[in-house]
């Protein structure tokens, strides 16, 4: 073998698995890394959308606990045929 191919084949020598492969594994310490961040314009950002998102998710619930008193009185109709709409929504979850 000539000199460079030596050279080549110890600077890949066999991980720790005895496969060849590069294989190390490191360490990466979570909780320090989210510790050290600081609470930034992104996080607030991400709160308030998503705050937003939980907010307008459940509004449609909560409203329909005012209206449907009302459906029932503009409508001429029974509670119980108010049943199939207002299951429809909470399917939807």
């Amino acid at each position: 073998m000539a000199h460079g191919q030596d050279a080549a084949r110890s600077s890949h020598a066999p991980g720790p698995g005895g496969d060849g492969g590069t294989d190390r594994h490191e360490v990466h310490d979570v909780d320090g890394l989210l510790d050290g961040q600081a609470f930034g314009r992104p996080a607030v950002v991400f709160l308030l959308v998503a705050t937003l998102a939980l907010v307008s998710d459940g509004f449609d619930i909560a409203a329909i606990g005012f209206v449907a008193p009302e459906l029932v009185r503009q409508w001429h109709v029974s509670p119980a045929d108010l049943v199939p709409m207002l299951s429809a929504g909470l399917y939807g979850l």
